[in-house]
């Protein structure tokens, strides 16, 4: 988060609320939304009672290829 320099409050609007998201087989999900004018891609895992983030990057695409 510091790297990239996010706050927790914008990871986790994120994870609630994204523009589009997926689930792998394995439970591995992608979640995308438009942070200051690029897109987030953020990445967690969900347990029992916890989320684990694995990942927040900003990739070059949005989740379809879309750009900002």
């Amino acid at each position: 988060m510091r790297w990239r320099r996010l706050s927790e409050e914008e990871i986790e609007g994120c994870i609630t609320a994204p523009e589009a998201s997926e689930e792998s087989p394995s439970g591995i999900v992608n979640c995308w939304k438009v942070i200051r004018g690029q897109w987030l891609r953020t990445v967690y895992l969900r347990g029992n009672d916890t989320i684990i983030v694995v990942t927040v990057i900003y990739p070059a695409r949005g989740p379809r290829g879309e750009s900002t």
